[in-house]
């Protein structure tokens, strides 16, 4: 049998609104929490917007050097899930490839062609390659495209175009281009192919095949300003 309690208290509310009890009592603690730290939102929020890139591990010295306000980590972090302040880590920048990492030791000299003339470059000893963006549409629709082309007859050697700039993209357009160039000669060795530094030509797929078939890789250094 139900107490006076039960029947006039909150349960039978719950029972009405399908809400358990434990529902209940964890909002209310919630709000108390957040009333019993509500001071500590303003700066919060301050700092969030002087300095979005910060999580609630940066964020708790800044509200203690900034705002003075010495509290606890977990309780910042707490109160970032409650106001929904950012709650990223400090993440450390992913270490170079080992492909990068050969590239800055080169120096300048990953550029092959900085102390070659280019006046005196044959057909297909030097061939160049870019990522180009397509759009068509009236703007409303956009694809990528890549052509390897010859440094000294402009040639378009090998072209390919899809809707994302990538690896399957670039070695469309080289499988394209080797055909074209055995045509011209039997071996592809000393054939340089230079580009930027784009992810893709300093990723493995790329390399490896280039570098399987032959070839030498040339990197700009300063981007579009040391590609032709």
């Amino acid at each position: 049998m139900r107490s006076v309690g039960d029947r006039h208290g909150l349960q039978p509310a719950f029972e009405v609104l399908g809400l358990p009890r434990s529902t209940w009592y964890y909002q209310t603690r919630r709000e108390t929490y957040a009333e019993k730290y509500a001071h500590l939102r303003a700066p919060l929020e301050a700092i969030a917007e002087a300095h979005p890139e910060y999580g609630y591990r940066r964020a708790t010295p800044e509200l203690r050097e900034t705002h003075g306000q010495r509290v606890n980590r977990k309780v910042v972090q707490r109160l970032h899930r409650l106001w929904d302040l950012p709650l990223k880590r400090a993440v450390r920048p992913p270490k170079p490839s080992a492909i990068r990492q050969a590239i800055q030791v080169a120096g300048a000299r990953a550029n092959l062609l900085l102390e070659r003339s280019k006046a005196e470059i044959g057909p297909v000893e030097v061939l160049y390659t870019d990522f180009t963006e397509l759009v068509y549409s009236d703007g409303a629709a956009k694809a990528w495209g890549i052509p390897i082309l010859d440094h000294t007859t402009k040639y378009a050697l090998g072209f390919a175009v899809t809707a994302r700039a990538n690896s399957e993209l670039a070695l469309s357009a080289w499988t394209e281009a080797k055909r074209c160039l055995r045509a011209w000669k039997d071996s592809l060795a000393e054939t340089v192919v230079h580009h930027d530094q784009d992810p893709v030509f300093t990723g493995y797929a790329w390399t490896g095949e280039l570098l399987a078939d032959g070839v030498r890789i040339s990197y700009a250094l300063r981007g579009a300003h040391d590609n032709p």
